[in-house]
């Protein structure tokens, strides 16, 4: 029977790296089991008064990363309560920084960073220690919105009122534009000749 590598990774004290994850820059204490959840958008579409279907493919999910945590000495749980004060700390209001993540389980996926959505524990028991789950999203930066291209001639115009207007004849400051008509039209036109 052959013996799986990450058995055979796991060195003379039986330390695995599938048994440690980094997370931010904490890695967490006690043993460790990583599950990574990837899934696709698939849209199931039935033409009417036709058999079967067919289905688009509108792209592929955030992956979902699930970290359970088994506490099992009081110093994996002493580990533990600093780990969670810098993987989950109190924002008061602002908004969370993703994390990134190290684990075979991720890096066989393609799950570099993440955003933790919640933690949840259950109570210490005396034979199998205390569980910690953390269910994490995938954090993947959002694409920059491309600039809009402006074409010749489309430079933008200010939208600062022009200063006041003078009436050539008086010299006086008009609060709209002036707009000679007539026999003043004239004059505006020859006056400088």
């Amino acid at each position: 029977m052959t013996t799986p590598h990450w058995v055979e990774d796991a060195g003379a004290d039986g330390d695995s790296p599938w048994n440690h994850c980094l997370l931010g820059d904490v890695e967490l204490p006690g043993i460790i089991e990583v599950t990574v959840n990837r899934s696709s958008q698939l849209d199931e579409q039935n033409p009417k008064g036709l058999d079967g279907a067919f289905v688009v493919d509108e792209g592929s999910n955030l992956a979902r990363v699930t970290i359970s945590v088994l506490l099992l000495t009081k110093q994996h749980l002493l580990d533990y309560e600093r780990a969670y004060a810098k993987i989950y700390p109190k924002t008061h209001g602002k908004k969370r920084d993703p994390l990134g993540i190290l684990h075979p389980e991720c890096t066989l996926k393609g799950v570099e960073s993440v955003i933790i959505e919640s933690i949840d524990g259950d109570p210490p028991k005396a034979r199998s220690g205390k569980r910690e789950i953390i269910e994490c999203l995938e954090y993947i930066t959002e694409p920059k919105k491309p600039k809009k291209k402006t074409g010749k001639g489309s430079a933008a115009k200010p939208a600062s009122r022009p200063g006041p207007f003078v009436d050539p004849l008086t010299g006086r400051a008009l609060d709209q534009e002036f707009t000679p008509k007539g026999v003043e039209a004239t004059d505006f036109l020859f006056q400088g000749t």
